[in-house]
């Protein structure tokens, strides 16, 4: 099994479309106390192929 199903179940529903996940780091500037601070974060984005 290639891929990871939760239950035995589930393989049947699983076969038929897959999730594509992938990270995304983003970039934010924020102020704080009148000095810019550039915060670096990460997202998952999932989304579902079939």
């Amino acid at each position: 099994m290639a891929v990871m199903t939760p239950e035995p179940a589930m393989a049947r529903h699983w076969s038929g479309h897959r999730q594509i996940c992938r990270v995304v780091v983003t970039k934010r500037v924020v102020w704080r106390h009148g000095h810019r601070h550039v915060i670096r974060y990460k997202i998952k984005r999932c989304w579902w192929r079939r």
